[in-house]
């Protein structure tokens, strides 16, 4: 009987057995070989590497489910070698509640009429 599932992996969900593989003191090079470039790379240092990733179970019609996210943070030192390496699953993440509050503008709000009316005039055709 054929199953109406899909999983779909997003990211980069590098695989428990390989994670092991990586050790303290192993060379950037060495990590990138096996689990390949890291999601994410803060922007004023390259000393911690992200790895994000995970895997979705879709059922015929019925939304995706989350069933694995992980996010797997390896720390270097000076040198480039493995300083600690941290990883995160689903279980650690925490809700945020979103809040439906907005932000006031210190602009003004013109209606179509102003803003149309408004630009009469400011255009000085002697600039070029």
């Amino acid at each position: 009987m054929a199953s109406c599932a899909q999983v779909e992996i997003r990211g980069n969900l590098p695989e428990k057995v390989v994670l092991n593989e990586i050790s303290i003191g192993m060379h950037k090079s060495e990590v990138t070989k096996l689990i390949g470039s890291p999601s994410i790379v803060p922007a004023f240092s390259d000393d911690v590497w992200v790895y994000i990733g995970g895997k979705l179970n879709k059922k015929a019609f019925f939304d995706a489910k989350e069933e694995q996210r992980q996010a797997v943070y390896i720390k270097f030192n000076y040198f480039g070698r493995v300083q600690d390496i941290e990883v995160k699953e689903i279980s650690d993440g925490m809700n945020v509640a979103f809040s439906k509050d907005k932000t006031k503008s210190l602009g003004q709000n013109y209606g179509i009429i102003k803003q149309l009316i408004g630009n009469i005039g400011r255009f000085n055709p002697d600039l070029k």
